[in-house]
């Protein structure tokens, strides 16, 4: 399970609001995997992690610190990516999560119509813009052929739905 400890950053673009730094209690963000067996649509070499999680990123709405978007490899493989990306989002400064799934995979809702037609994901990462839409991509790939893209969604909500950018 991830658990994401909320922290300030300090970054030029955003000014420093507090004089120090306290540590809030973690906040277990998410829970047991969404994900069926065998979800992937294909034969997989390697050993199932289901229900690890790794990889997290975590960033903040630039317009509403109060807006966090974290991503991470849901039921990582031994031999590589995972069974899906998921996101959560927060609108309370991290008290609060929902997860959200973006279709970088089968696992998550990928297919052929939503170019998420992938075994597996990975590398995830999530960024704000300065007005405050959110992007984030992945490593989508196949382990029954060597097919893989780096894809990309946007969202215009703070996280809460995500199209094509």
């Amino acid at each position: 399970m991830v658990a994401l400890l909320v922290v300030p950053a300090i970054s030029p673009a955003i000014p420093v609001i507090a004089d120090e730094l306290t540590a809030s209690p973690l906040t277990l963000v998410t829970g047991p995997t969404p994900f069926t067996p065998g979800c992937n649509g294909a034969p997989q070499s390697g050993a199932l992690y289901p229900n690890a999680e790794v990889e997290p990123w975590v960033a903040v709405n630039p317009t509403n610190p109060g807006n966090l978007v974290g991503v991470w490899q849901q039921d990582r493989w031994s031999n590589g990516s995972a069974n899906g990306v998921l996101t959560g989002v927060s609108r309370d400064g991290g008290q609060t999560w929902a997860t959200v799934m973006v279709p970088f995979s089968r696992c998550a809702g990928g297919n052929p119509a939503n170019g998420g037609d992938f075994e597996r994901a990975s590398d995830p990462w999530v960024t704000f813009a300065p007005n405050g839409d959110v992007y984030q991509m992945a490593l989508a790939r196949n382990v029954s052929n060597p097919d893989s893209a780096m894809l990309v969604s946007k969202s215009t909500d703070g996280g809460a739905t995500w199209t094509d950018p």
